[in-house]
């Protein structure tokens, strides 16, 4: 169910109301699985609120400022330790809750020559989970607090194109591994987790090139392309990993990582008829 309203400034602007209410069933089939999940989960729900104004300014630019509220209730948890999991089939439960509250921010414009964009967002996202025997609010995997953005565009002549890009980011919450168990029985360690998503990864930030000529190859459009991704080379962390490290000899695993790619080029040709 969704409604919304506009109205026509003075200013030529639009300011926008949306409001909505959104039921489904957990995403993952399994836990309405007799025997695994609870066949009597109740359906998810969310309610939304969006505010937005949309502002177009005498330079060939459009504002745009957005803010939205959503809140979730009736989530599908289940307890996070072992010894709390009840035998009677009831381990998943509609007891969870959320929130994500934010404001988006995009500016969009353009010269003879030049086309130009800025976008950023604040984005405040959690989840409650009374079950949890240790943190029972934290934030969620995606809750990267400020994102960035921003592109420029020249045509140097007739047909060329000569683009630059850079984003920037917060890292992601994770939770982390604060040590180590040997699992005497399955020869392995096992891990043992902090508070959930209580660190965050590393900032990310990247930037990119790209120019590109138009041209005709008899009745086919043409483009060559040159693009060279994250030229700066960041080293931008993806996820925290750890190898099986050396049961026999009490050697805990040993932690590493993977990477977002480093600089890469690339060269291209597209035809269109």
């Amino acid at each position: 169910m969704r409604t919304a309203l506009a109205y026509d400034l003075p200013t030529h602007g639009i300011l926008k109301a949306e409001a909505g209410l959104a039921t489904q069933l957990p995403a993952n089939v399994l836990l309405l699985l007799p025997g695994y999940g609870n066949p009597d989960l109740l359906p998810e729900r969310s309610r939304q609120l969006v505010l937005a104004l949309e502002q177009p300014l005498p330079i060939q630019a459009l504002v745009r400022l957005e803010a939205f509220a959503k809140w979730y209730d009736r989530l599908a948890v289940n307890p996070d330790a072992q010894a709390n999991v009840p035998t009677d089939g009831s381990a998943f439960q509609s007891l969870g809750t959320g929130t994500a509250k934010g404001v988006d921010l995009l500016v969009a414009g353009r010269t003879q020559r030049f086309s130009y964009g800025l976008a950023a967002g604040l984005l405040f996202a959690d989840r409650t989970n009374p079950l949890a025997s240790g943190s029972t609010t934290y934030p969620v995997a995606w809750d990267q607090r400020l994102t960035t953005s921003a592109n420029v565009s020249y045509v140097p002549a007739d047909r060329w194109l000569v683009s630059l890009r850079a984003s920037f980011h917060t890292g992601r919450p994770y939770t982390p591994v604060v040590g180590f168990t040997r699992d005497e029985a399955n020869q392995r360690f096992l891990p043992v987790f902090g508070a959930t998503d209580s660190l965050r990864y590393p900032n990310f930030f990247e930037t990119s090139a790209r120019v590109e000529h138009r041209f005709t190859w008899g009745p086919i459009s043409m483009t060559w392309y040159g693009e060279l991704l994250n030229f700066t080379n960041q080293t931008n962390l993806f996820v925290q990993t750890y190898d099986e490290g050396d049961f026999a000899n009490n050697v805990p695993p040993a932690q590493g990582s993977f990477n977002h790619l480093p600089i890469r080029p690339f060269l291209g040709i597209r035809g269109e008829y």
